[in-house]
């Protein structure tokens, strides 16, 4: 019975992050489920990257704040304390390479 538990525990583990896309039996035709559910009717895929959208937007609601409810952090505060002078030395050899690859495509 504990080796039954173990492989029934391990195997719902897994199953909440994998797989990572809908797989359905093969051969059986039948299109995925819509966004955000992890079964469809002779499918799956796990239920983490099912709704990582709607997860996603609630953490990054959680921690800027929404309107009328303060985040975990104040952006604006955070984006005051870069020194735009260091960010711009940053940024600026990557985006020079961005930069020329777009302007090649256009």
């Amino acid at each position: 019975a504990g080796l039954l538990n173990l492989a029934t525990n391990r195997l719902a583990v897994w199953m909440i992050f994998h797989p990572l896309k809908y797989w359905a039996c093969p051969g059986l035709a039948f299109k995925p489920p819509p966004e955000g559910s992890p079964f469809g009717l002779v499918g799956w895929q796990g239920i983490v990257p099912a709704k990582v959208r709607k997860m996603g937007t609630r953490v990054v609601q959680m921690v800027t704040g929404m309107p009328g409810r303060p985040g975990l952090i104040d952006v604006e505060a955070v984006f005051k304390r870069l020194d735009a002078e260091h960010m711009a030395a940053l940024i600026a050899p990557g985006l020079r390479e961005k930069l020329v690859l777009i302007v090649q495509m256009v």
